[in-house]
């Protein structure tokens, strides 16, 4: 049998979403077709439309791998991995840079999750108004940051 051209390769998140973690009880796959093996209970408690999402059976979950239900969703593997690591019971990451954060942002806003990861997202900007307030201050209106606007606002006040 010849593999046809159009077929996505699925690959396991890293630990602690890969396959191992024999408590799983639902995937997340990742627009790049990335699974992650997850809990639906913490899913569920981080966010109302995760909750909605793996608690009404539908459209969402229609093919199981591993015999486990697979909610494809359309972000990359990347931004799910950092919005997992902060939203599971675990160290949080480190957020590297602004497209990071962004992704962050943009997930949490989707899934509800806003109140749980902006803390971690804060704490990078922050760390960077001293060195780039003005790109600081350019992506807390953007993302509607109110309290990092002022912050940054300030910031581009003194290298004046």
């Amino acid at each position: 049998m010849t593999p046809k051209k159009n077929r996505k390769i699925q690959t396991e998140a890293d630990a602690p979403f890969d396959s191992s973690h024999y408590l799983a009880d639902v995937i997340i796959c990742s627009a790049d077709n990335t699974h992650f093996y997850l809990h639906k209970i913490l899913l569920s408690i981080a966010s109302p439309i995760f909750k909605d999402i793996v608690s009404i059976p539908g459209d969402r979950a229609t093919k199981l791998w591993n015999g486990l239900p697979v909610i494809t969703l359309d972000e990359p593997t990347r931004g799910i991995d950092l919005c997992l690591r902060i939203i599971y019971p675990m160290e949080h990451p480190a957020v590297e840079n602004i497209e990071e954060a962004g992704a962050i942002l943009a997930i949490s806003r989707k899934y509800d999750m806003l109140p749980v990861t902006k803390q971690a997202v804060n704490s990078y900007l922050e760390s960077q108004l001293e060195t780039d307030p003005l790109r600081i201050y350019a992506f807390a209106v953007m993302h509607e940051l109110q309290d990092l606007v002022s912050k940054a606002a300030n910031a581009c006040l003194k290298l004046a």
